[in-house]
Formats: C-alpha cells, structure tokens, sequence
C-alpha cells in the first residue's frame, strides 16, 4: 500500500520568518522583469526599422525570462518551499521543487545566461567593425544569428541535463503499518558520477567566465580606443572646417 500522506522534511517551524533581505531581493528581480518586458514593447514597435533592433529584443527577452525565472523561484522556495515542504506536503509538490530546481534554475537559466553572453559578443564586434568601416556582421541575417545563439545556448549546458536525474525513494513503514512511504530525491547518474561527469560544471562555470572576462571584456577594452580614435578623427576634420 501507498502512503501519499508522508511528512517528506520536518522543520521545527511551520510558519518560518522571512527575512528582509529575502523581500529585497525578490524586488530587484521582479523590478527588472518589469524593465525589461517594457524594453521588449519597446523594440517590437522598432523591429522592422534596423536588424540591431532584432538583437537587442532577443537580449531584452533572455533578461526578462532570466529575471522573472528568479523571481519565480524565489519567491516559490521562500513562501511556498519553505511554508509547505518543510513541513508536510505531497509527494507530487517534492517532485515538482525538484524539477525546478533541476530543470529550471540549473538549466533554464544558464541557458539563458549563456545566450545574453553570446549575444553581447556578437554586438560587440559588430561595433568594432562598424568603426572600422567593415560591415561584416551587418550582412547576416538576423533570423539565422538568433537561430544559431539560441542552438548554441542549449547544447552548450545539454551535458547539466544529464548529470543528475530525480530518482524515487522507497521507505518501509514499521512492521505495525503496511505499505511503505514515497518520496523523490536527486542524485546523480552513471554519467554524473563519472570523472568527467564530476568536472562538467567547473568546465563550463570556466568557460562562460572566460567568454565575460577575457573576450567581452578585452572587446570592449578594443572598442574604446577604436571609438576614441573615431571621434578624434571627426573632432579634427570639424576644427579644420572651421
């Protein structure tokens, strides 16, 4: 027999405190999905007038479900998490923080993250060359750079998918009761529990701070004297006109 009924955590408090800093945070992350869904309405309107616009909407779009992903999550783990499953909940409610967790946060967002990061590359050198008079990037079709960004994005962090897996766990009741009580857990897969398995996070945690701090950043650092140099130019030919 199947006990549904079974207390998965206990927590001494049915009724926890939150703190304050729990409200803050859940604040910024709700004040910028609101930012960022105007930014959408606002680039939808301009869309048909530049490819850049096209770009900048998919950006506003990854920030927006980013943001409201957290939002979500945290205030789910706060009032609804910690309210109900850590005191008595259903195994269907565990089931489902678990997916969140794993398929949500883990992987949803880091899509995500990934996806903004490429994208900000990819604007990046298209300034650079602008300034330099290449209009490489422009000659791209925006749909197919989207396409390829959001393929990318979810290949790069696919092998998080496979890392760990939600696992059904068993107990048997006291030999006074029949049946036995249901619950789920994480734990890692075979692929998971392997070396390279073990490493998989680190590499790709690595990897995206190398895309932000040595490619965007070293960009960005190319760009500010190019622009430098650009403006110059125009500064002087102005002075002489005069």
């Amino acid at each position: 027999m199947l006990n549904f009924s079974s207390t998965l955590y206990i927590n001494e408090t049915t009724n926890p405190i939150v703190p304050i800093g729990h409200y803050i945070i859940i604040s910024i992350w709700s004040i910028g999905s609101v930012t960022s869904f105007i930014n959408i309405l606002v680039f939808i309107k301009l869309i048909n007038k530049d490819n850049l616009y096209k770009y900048l909407l998919l950006m506003c779009t990854a920030d927006f479900l980013y943001m409201f992903t957290y939002a979500y999550m945290f205030i789910y783990r706060v009032f609804c998490n910690g309210r109900h499953v850590y005191s008595k909940c259903s195994t269907v409610a565990r089931y489902i923080d678990l997916f969140n967790e794993h398929a949500i946060d883990e992987y949803f967002t880091s899509i995500l993250a990934i996806l903004n990061i490429s994208m900000e590359i990819f604007l990046t050198l298209d300034r650079l060359f602008l300034v330099i008079n290449v209009k490489l990037f422009r000659s791209f079709n925006p749909n197919i750079v989207i396409l390829l960004l959001c393929v990318f994005g979810i290949l790069y962090y696919l092998p998080i998918v496979f890392l760990y897996k939600i696992e059904e766990i068993r107990t048997n009741l006291t030999s006074m009761e029949k049946g036995y009580t249901l619950t789920y857990d994480i734990v890692r897969t075979d692929y998971g529990k392997s070396r390279i398995g073990v490493l998989t996070p680190t590499i790709l945690s690595l990897t995206r701070i190398v895309f932000v701090v040595f490619v965007l950043f070293s960009l960005n650092i190319v760009n500010i004297f190019k622009y430098k140099d650009y403006f110059d130019k125009k500064i002087n030919k102005s002075s002489k006109l005069y």
